[in-house]
């Protein structure tokens, strides 16, 4: 089969087609989108284990199962969940989150490529109205939709700051979660001071830290939500001068994604149009120069 892989650089080689194992399933991927993660592993900012396949965002079908699967058939149209729980940290033993979680495509083989086997727990059937096309987005609107989990309150001022479709997303789920006084941001310098009652960020780094601390109301909340590749020096002094509440979220409801996709949150226009594996130089460096609509590769 093609795969996409990181190995001293980013190249497209031939691997054996995976055969699933007990308790696990075989997709044949349609449909897989590129993010910062991709990126940031094609330049060595996130180290792998080489050759490590590239990709955690997809759809597809089932064409394998392993013994012992059930609930999932060969031919249905299916999402997954890209990160995959350790099961054995206090948050797995106690039905918290997972403390060291496996990432598709950083801590195991992912999904740029023509197959892929997975736990039957990570993967979700799709109804078959849903195009395969979109239902490869589930993962960043299920990462989106994690923002509802912030205890934030309708009818407050907010910001989502930040650019691109991680952005426009983002704001799309608070404005269709009833969220009316919500706004985007681009430049954390014109945010103000004391001007939100909360503000979710979707692009963190040390130059904007202490101006979303000082847009933030005395006793707001300041949603952590971007995944910054290395440490970032802050000075928490002016947060904990105004009692800010800092709550960072990762993942909302996958199956609540999926039916967000099926109808009532439009996101058709950050997606652009599919293209070949063969053609992925071109995708991750036209993803490199803008974030505006999601690359995605038809397999």
């Amino acid at each position: 089969m093609r795969a996409l892989i990181r190995s001293q650089g980013v190249r497209l080689a031939a691997r054996p087609t995976p055969q699933p194992a007990p308790g696990e399933a075989r997709i044949k991927v349609a449909f897989a989108g590129l993010c910062r993660t991709d990126l940031q592993v094609a330049d060595g900012l996130i180290p792998v284990a080489e050759p490590r396949v590239l990709g955690h965002e997809f759809s597809g079908w089932i064409d394998a199962l392993g013994a012992g699967v059930e609930g999932l058939r060969v031919g249905q149209p299916v999402a997954v969940m890209p990160l995959l729980p350790c099961g054995a940290c206090f948050g797995c033993r106690h039905a918290r989150p997972c403390a060291a979680p496996r990432l598709l495509g950083v801590d195991r083989d992912g999904a740029f490529a023509d197959h892929i086997t997975l736990p039957a727990a990570a993967i979700y059937p799709i109804p078959e109205d849903l195009p395969l096309r979109r239902a490869a987005f589930a993962e960043p609107l299920a990462a989106a939709l994690a923002v509802l989990e912030a205890g934030l309150e309708r009818g407050e001022r907010g910001a989502v700051y930040g650019q691109g479709r991680i952005a426009a997303l983002t704001l799309r789920v608070l404005r269709h979660a009833g969220f009316e006084r919500v706004e985007p941001v681009e430049d954390a310098a014109s945010l103000g001071l004391d001007a939100y009652d909360f503000i979710v960020e979707t692009r963190l780094d040390a130059a904007a830290w202490p101006l979303l601390i000082a847009a933030t109301r005395p006793q707001g909340r300041l949603v952590l939500k971007s995944r910054a590749t290395g440490a970032i020096q802050i000075d928490p002094l002016a947060a904990i001068q105004k009692h800010l509440t800092l709550k960072a979220v990762y993942y909302g409801a996958f199956p609540e994604a999926l039916r967000l996709l099926r109808g009532g949150l439009e996101v058709d226009d950050l997606l652009a149009t599919p293209r070949p594996l063969e053609e992925h130089a071109a995708v991750f460096e036209a993803a490199r120069l803008g974030e505006t609509t999601k690359p995605l590769f038809a397999l």
